[in-house]
Order: structure tokens, then C-alpha cells, then sequence
């Protein structure tokens, strides 16, 4: 008996660790594209507009972040999380998390005339009230968008996001080439939300009914307000250095940080975003056993941290070359930013891969109370870095990112202790050997820069840099870990695995 509990184990483990690669090479490979797009769209636009420009558009764009984590009011998840639902509860959930982005949208217009009087510009209100269209786009997207998740349709899923990026890209080096500043920003985020929205039910067999029952919505409802309570805050807290920078240091100050935190933040930023679409429904499968469960996430963190961790290490010697190249030196002031911001941002990416794993166990307040925590602990370490070290400039939040990070991500380890037995020095190895690559990458890049100097071209000079990081990586996969390119790829599987049960937290 002993030993068949023991293979049951042993298979969710497989099972949910090759659901978790398939996923990721197929989210994996439409994120690089996506970021690809996102990055080319970036270099361009940010080459066109002035540090003003993109302190304009920064309020708009976190303002609408904020209000679009409410979207469908935490439904998706729930959807992923019930494991029996009917046609008709799918066409009223479409209907209610519609409904939910219209008002979402009216929110938005009726904070406008707040916003522009608080930050006394003008410019604002229109940038808003355009935002508001997005958050409509988003609230039509919910449903069709989790169904595909749910049946980890991750293919059609990173189709749908490549082609959003494709859609914001064009979008934004149109309008920045045709001299609209701001605009371009706004309207590039306006058109990922309808490319998304047309993406997405073209891919999924989803087609809503003329129905709605509030009843049938309701057993959703609790467990969904909780993670979207758990979402808006750390939309609020991921933002609020925006919102005190722009008031305290003026809107140019804020499109310096903008810069510096899309360069620094972006990359990691997105892989964890990956991984957690990928992980939460594969996490939700072994919810019932804890076992598999806790050896699926720390192969996750470890095989995350693999990737993330390299990208953090080019980022900081690619900061100068890569800001001197895309803005003719406008923007070389945001260089000491991004060499702070993109290692508070590895450890920051560590906090972020707890929260999938509270909502697939239904603990989504734990997720909540987490962002409620980081969002009084982050805003109060603004506020006084900004007040009271205003020399520093916007390094003071730069520094608050990195000190409060590693404290936040002791707090998860020792709740995962409790949640699912899992020991902190368990964790810390696994951590630990996904960053293993950063110090053999520093050691080689510095040497890079003693021997070649630092007057190399800007793009001959990244090229460098990211081909001497990615020899090095692979050096220490192949001879440190021991770890093939095929122990990376999913498995092909002989006979399916039957998921496992999840427990019933929706009533």
C-alpha cells in the first residue's frame, strides 16, 4: 500500500511538473515573442518621446492597471478552480464580468476630473477617459480567456498574447512616428485590450447564451471577491510609486522611473506572470496532494529562477549601452535606477510566486492579506524615502523596492511552512540553485568589460553581453546541475493521468 501511495505521489509529481513545462514552452516561446514585440515597441517609442511624455502617460496607464485587476471580480479564478460548471453558469458569468468592465469603465471617467485636479494637469483628463475603453475590452475577454486556461489550452492562450503585444506595438510606434506623445501610449494599451478581445474568441469555443442568473453566479462570487481583493492590492502597491513619484518629484521625474522600472522590472515581470497562468490551474490539480504539490513549486522556483536570474545579471551591465543606444543619451540618468530596481525586482519576482499557490489551495485571503501587507509596508517606505531623502530623487524608491523585497519573501517562506510542510531550507536550496548562475555571470561580464572597455557601440557592445551570460548559463546547466535541454522539454506522454480532485471551497 505504502508503495503505491508512493507512485501515486511520484506520477502527480511528473505529472504536474510536465504540465508546468508544457505549458511553459508553449506560454514560454509566445512570451519571448511577445517581449520581443514589446521590447522593439518600447526601444522605438521611447527613442521618440521626452521624459514628460512618459510621466503623462504613466498615471493614466496605472490608474486603468489598478481598476482592471477588479475585472471579472476574481470570477476567472474561481471558474478555474470549480470543477463543475455548466453551460448556462458560463454565459452568466460572461454577462456579470461584462457588466463588471462597463462600470469599471465609468469609475475610471468619474476619477478623471479627480486625478487632473490632484496632479493640476490638464492633459490627464482625456488620457483617462480613453483608458476607460480598455477596461470594457478587458471585462468581455474574463471568461472565454479562463476557459482556455482552465483546459490548459496553453497554446492557443500564448497565440492570444502574442498577438495583443503585436497589437500594442504597432499601435504605440504609429501614433510616437506620427508626434502623439502620450497618446501613443494610451491608445497602444487600448488596442491590446481589442486585439485580446478578438483574439480570444476567435480561439475559444465559448459562446455566451442569453442568460444570466445571479443565483447561478453567486457560489463564485465569494471565493472571487477574495482574490480579486487580493489582485486590485497589488495592483495599488505595484503602482503607488508612480502615483507619490509623480506628486512629490513632478511628472518628468516620473518618466525617468518609468523608463528605469520597464527596463529593470519588465523582463522578470513577465516570466512570473507566465509561470503563474501556467501554474495555478496545474496547482489547483494537485491541491489535494500536498506532496506533489510542494515538489511541482519548488521545481517551478527553481526552474524560474534559472531563467530569471540571468536576465537580471545582463540587465545591470547592459543598463548604460542599452539606455545610451535607445535614447542618444536622454535617458543615461536612469541608469543608476535600473542597476538598482533589477535585482530588487529578481527578489521581488520570488514574492510573486506564492499567490497561485494560497488561491489553489482556497486560501485566497492569505494572497489578500499578503498584498494588503506589502501595500502599507511599500507606500509607507515611499513616502519616506521620497520625503525625507528627496536628494537621492527617485533612487529613494529604487531603495525601498530592494530593502523591503527580501523581508516579504521570509514572510511567504514561513507560511508555506505551515500551508504545505514546506522546510525553508528546502526552499532556500532550491532558490539558491536557480540564481547559482549569477555570480559566474557577474565574474564574467566584469571581466568582459575590463578587457573590451567601455567604448565599444552600443549594440556590438550588448551583443556581447548577452552572448558571453548565455555561454555562461549554459556552462553552469550543463556542469553545475548536470541539466540537459531535454530534461527542460515536457514528456511525451504513454497513458494519461487522471487529475486529481480539488477541494470544494466554492459553495
Amino acid at each position: 500500500m505504502a508503495s503505491a501511495m508512493g507512485h501515486g505521489v511520484a506520477d502527480s509529481v511528473l505529472d504536474g511538473q510536465d504540465q508546468i513545462k508544457r505549458g511553459l514552452l508553449w506560454l514560454g516561446s509566445a512570451t519571448i515573442a511577445a517581449r520581443l514585440l514589446d521590447v522593439g515597441a518600447t526601444i522605438t517609442v521611447v527613442g521618440l518621446l521626452s521624459t514628460k511624455q512618459m510621466g503623462l502617460a504613466s498615471l493614466p496607464l496605472s490608474t486603468c492597471a489598478i481598476l482592471e485587476s477588479l475585472s471579472g471580480l476574481g470570477i476567472g479564478a474561481a471558474l478555474i478552480q470549480a470543477k463543475d460548471l455548466s453551460r448556462d453558469e458560463e454565459s452568466s458569468l460572461f454577462w456579470i464580468t461584462s457588466a463588471g468592465g462597463v462600470a469599471l469603465g465609468l469609475i475610471l471617467l468619474g476619477l478623471a476630473p479627480v486625478l487632473t485636479t490632484i496632479y493640476s494637469e490638464p492633459r490627464l483628463g482625456p488620457l483617462l477617459a480613453v483608458s476607460a475603453l480598455k477596461l470594457v475590452l478587458v471585462g468581455l475577454s474574463v471568461v472565454p480567456l479562463q476557459l482556455l486556461s482552465k483546459a490548459l489550452q496553453f497554446r492557443e492562450i500564448g497565440t492570444v498574447q502574442t498577438l495583443s503585444s503585436l497589437g500594442e506595438g504597432v499601435t504605440k510606434i504609429a501614433f510616437a512616428l506620427g508626434g502623439a506623445g502620450a497618446w501613443a501610449l494610451v491608445l497602444g494599451n487600448v488596442a491590446r485590450g481589442l486585439v485580446l478581445l478578438i483574439a480570444v474568441l476567435g480561439f475559444s469555443r465559448f459562446r455566451p447564451r442569453l442568460h444570466c442568473s445571479g443565483s447561478e453566479a453567486k457560489r463564485f462570487m465569494g471565493f472571487g471577491l477574495k482574490v480579486a481583493g487580493s489582485s486590485v492590492l497589488y495592483q495599488v502597491y505595484k503602482n503607488s510609486d508612480n502615483f507619490l513619484i509623480g506628486k512629490l518629484l513632478g511628472i518628468e521625474a516620473l518618466g525617468l522611473y518609468k523608463v528605469a522600472f520597464d527596463v529593470a522590472m519588465q523582463p522578470t515581470e513577465a516570466l512570473i506572470m507566465l509561470v503563474g497562468r501556467v501554474g495555478f490551474p496545474v496547482y489547483s490539480r494537485l491541491s489535494n496532494n500536498l506532496a506533489a504539490l510542494r515538489a511541482t513549486f519548488l521545481s517551478n522556483t527553481r526552474s524560474v529562477f534559472l531563467l530569471v536570474a540571468p536576465v537580471a545579471a545582463v540587465i545591470f551591465f547592459a543598463a548604460h549601452p542599452l539606455l545610451e543606444l535607445i535614447g542618444a543619451g536622454r535617458w543615461a540618468a536612469a541608469v543608476p535606477a535600473v542597476q538598482v530596481l533589477v535585482w530588487a525586482g529578481l527578489m521581488r519576482s520570488a514574492t510573486t510566486m506564492f499567490s497561485p499557490v494560497y488561491v489553489a489551495l482556497g486560501k485566497p485571503e492569505y494572497s489578500t492579506l499578503e498584498s494588503l501587507i506589502t501595500l502599507v509596508i511599500l507606500s509607507s517606505s515611499f513616502w519616506l524615502g521620497l520625503t525625507y531623502f528627496p536628494g537621492l530623487g527617485v533612487l529613494s524608491v529604487c531603495y525601498a523596492w530592494l530593502l523591503i523585497c527580501p523581508l516579504l519573501l521570509g514572510g511567504h517562506v514561513l507560511l508555506m511552512r505551515h500551508l504545505i510542510v514546506l522546510p525553508a531550507a528546502t526552499y532556500a536550496r532550491a532558490l539558491l540553485a536557480g540564481i547559482g548562475p549569477v555570480p559566474l555571470i557577474v565574474v564574467g561580464l566584469l571581466l568582459l568589460e575590463r578587457v573590451t572597455g567601455v567604448s565599444l557601440p552600443g549594440a556590438l557592445h550588448l551583443l556581447l553581453l548577452a552572448g558571453v551570460a548565455l555561454l555562461l548559463h549554459w556552462a553552469y546547466l550543463q556542469w553545475v546541475l548536470r541539466v540537459r535541454l531535454a530534461d527542460l522539454l515536457p514528456k511525451r506522454r504513454r497513458t494519461p493521468v487522471p487529475p486529481e480532485p480539488a477541494p470544494a471551497v466554492l459553495k
